[in-house]
């Protein structure tokens, strides 16, 4: 596997190879095995080695809470020594440093290492250890085992002139105590972070195995047996039964309606007793933002309501539009007394403004509808997690769809309460009379104060021509007078039915795509997913996060196990 990622070549790969080492005379550490920093490339590694090699040596020993074991080769000079150059840039104190001398064995005779182990060379905090490992012929070979190199190295230490009176110091049983007391003393120091971190990715992990589908366990978290137990049960639990299936599959139906529900009400009620009471919906959403019942409320009273308002009706009219209307009303019979053919050219022209309507009323229609979904979306992807793809898929079209089969149903329910406006205008509303009188008397009045021009008979008499032709002011006054009435009168009634759409069309769109939705929405997903020959493709499961459940429970023991570890540690 080694040579499938770095080649067989002396190339290097920047993956670890983990190697767990079980037996009675090991010491219980973790090891970190780093590749000798190098400077020339050979074989078939990379011109940027050095770089290379230097990069994963640091992403190790940066950390503060890692203990720097440096190696150097007695026979070489401690001054050059790349391992003890990268530890003091990395941890200038030494405090985190433990200096390791070997091949003190194939020095030459007469020079020896004492000044390096009583620190007159370089200082670290926690001193230099000479070990003699196994030659290079003996690995080979196998012509010693691990006991015979142990004693091989004891004897060294015990007669060599130099050495034989710090022997206690000196050696692999030493540099394995070391290893372990100093290994204690700095978890001891990092013990608080240390149970604070690990706590926190404890809950973490617990939380990831119910996220994907596993029993919980949170109640575990001090129960390292149980936690094993629970591994064991995910890891060889059989398919969900059917009995369960349909007991899921109808728990995420109540929970989906649940939480759409409340998300449109604002504090999880009935939707129409409570839609008064809308609140801001917070969960994955920035609060700066409205959402849910909140947004579709700010569609209805400050949106909606204020734009159907401001609309004024005789500001869409032209006055060509009015005259016209009048005159082709009138027909041939082209009078110019009040109201002759009025009547007819108010309902023509009135007709043409309540048109206007349609559109806000039919965006206001989509505004809502559109967030309807979007809350349907968003229950959708809090109830069910990716772990039923399927089933989510499957609920989400289901809902949408209800939701959709009652816009039909609105839009041509609100197109019939116009149609009725159109077809029987109420012309006998005490303020829309009130209006249309006084309309009425001031357009009268304006006619009355019109001059007829008189015959001159001294240009021929009633029936002579008029020698030069004369201006006829009286044809501007009453398109004028008729102008204004009208503009009165439609503005008397478009006021009033401004009003009741504004009052009316929120509490229709409420109706049909809020309370009926609400209401018959679980009915609608049972009937379209509680199918028993369909339940169990309904609820089958990724295996994606079959696969991540897996490796959520194993994460879980061993960081039950490391914190059981953590708590012996600061027993002693």
């Amino acid at each position: 596997e080694t040579d499938n990622v770095a080649g067989n070549n002396k190339n290097i790969s920047p993956d670890p190879i983990r190697l767990r080492i079980h037996s009675p005379s090991v010491t219980p550490l973790t090891l970190i095995d780093l590749p000798g920093l190098v400077k020339n490339p050979v074989g078939d590694q990379p011109r940027d080695i050095e770089r290379q090699v230097s990069a994963i040596v640091r992403k190790y020993v940066v950390h503060e809470n890692t203990l720097i074991l440096a190696i150097s080769a007695a026979n070489t000079d401690i001054a050059t020594s790349d391992g003890i150059q990268l530890a003091q840039q990395v941890d200038p104190q030494g405090k985190r440093t433990i200096g390791v001398l070997t091949k003190l064995d194939l020095m030459e005779e007469g020079t020896n290492v004492v000044d390096i182990l009583e620190q007159r060379v370089i200082r670290l905090h926690r001193g230099f250890i000479p070990v003699i490992n196994m030659s290079q012929t003996d690995l080979e070979q196998g012509t010693k085992t691990m006991k015979e190199q142990r004693r091989s190295e004891k004897v060294f230490f015990m007669q060599h002139p130099h050495y034989k009176a710090i022997k206690e110091r000196c050696g692999m049983p030493f540099l394995q105590a070391k290893l372990s007391s100093v290994l204690l003393e700095h978890v001891q120091k990092a013990l608080p972070v240390l149970k604070h971190d690990l706590e926190a990715i404890i809950v973490k992990t617990a939380i990831e195995i119910e996220n994907a589908g596993g029993s919980s366990a949170l109640s575990s978290i001090n129960d390292a047996p149980q936690a094993a137990r629970e591994k064991v049960r995910l890891r060889n639990s059989p398919s969900v039964t059917i009995i369960d299936q349909s007991a899921s599959l109808l728990s995420f139906i109540t929970k989906f309606t649940d939480d759409f529900t409340g998300r449109i009400s604002g504090n999880g009620g009935n939707a129409l007793t409570d839609f008064a009471k809308l609140r801001l919906d917070t969960l994955n959403k920035p609060i700066s933002e409205l959402h849910g019942g909140a947004k579709i409320h700010q569609i209805f009273h400050e949106e909606f309501m204020p734009y159907i308002i401001s609309l004024k009706a005789s500001d869409m009219l032209k006055s060509e539009d009015i005259r016209q209307a009048i005159l082709n009303t009138r027909g041939v019979r082209a009078s110019q007394l009040l109201p002759f053919g009025v009547e007819q050219a108010f309902e023509q022209l009135y007709t043409r403004q309540v048109q206007f309507l349609v559109e806000p009323i039919m965006k206001c229609v989509r505004q809502v509808y559109d967030e309807v979904v979007q809350i349907a979306c968003t229950s959708c992807k809090h109830i069910i997690s990716v772990r039923f793809p399927t089933l989510k898929t499957r609920m989400l079209d289901a809902a949408i769809a209800f939701v959709t089969s009652q816009r039909p149903l609105l839009e041509s329910h609100l197109r019939t309460n116009l149609e009725a406006e159109v077809v029987y205008m109420n012309v006998n509303k005490p303020e829309t009379v009130v209006q249309s009188m006084r309309a009425l008397t001031q357009a009268y009045t304006a006619t009355q104060a019109i001059e007829i021009p008189k015959s001159n008979e001294q240009d021929g008499g009633l029936l002579s021509f008029p020698t030069e032709p004369k201006e006829e002011p009286s044809m501007n006054q009453h398109a004028l007078a008729e102008d204004a009435f009208l503009r009165s009168v439609i503005d008397a009634h478009f006021s009033g039915l401004q009003r009741a759409v504004a009052d009316q069309i929120p509490k229709l769109i409420v109706y049909y795509l809020i309370h009926r939705v609400t209401s018959e929405i679980r009915n609608h997903l049972v009937e379209k997913l509680y199918v028993p020959e369909n339940i169990e493709q309904l609820m089958e499961e990724d295996p994606i996060m079959i696969e991540k459940r897996r490796v959520a429970v194993d994460t879980f023991c061993t960081l039950l196990e490391a914190k059981e570890c953590l708590l012996r540690v600061d027993a002693h």
